[in-house]
């Protein structure tokens, strides 16, 4: 498997927008390092940028209530990710088109219930 993975010893919030601004892609994106909400959300949100259509974002320790905000920040403003996986602690999304245009007034409500 020499040359599909690679180790990027740095803070998401350093590295996504490095590889952003590089053109990588990528096919699966696992979150798991930042637990609290901005930390979540901003992996998310590169993870978004960097992440090929038809691949698949993992997020884990979506019992938390950090992650739960971000899943439902996702769930309604988001429409071109379907979950195709799920259980207690982790779900996996699945990019099914490109980055669709949201006007700059596009915001819907998230907070839990």
């Amino acid at each position: 498997m020499q040359g599909k993975f690679t180790l990027l010893e740095d803070h998401a919030h350093n590295a996504l927008p490095k590889l952003h601004a590089e053109k990588h892609r990528y096919d699966f994106i696992l979150i798991d390092a930042d637990h609290r909400f901005d930390g979540v959300f901003l992996e998310f949100y590169y993870a978004d940028l960097l992440l090929k259509t038809n691949g698949f974002i993992l997020l884990h320790d979506t019992h938390l209530p950090s992650v739960q905000h971000v899943l439902s920040w996702i769930h309604n403003n988001i429409e071109n990710y379907t979950p195709v996986s799920h259980n207690e602690n982790c779900i996996i999304f699945q990019k099914t088109a490109a980055n669709a245009y949201r006007d700059w007034r596009h915001f819907k409500e998230f907070c839990l219930q």
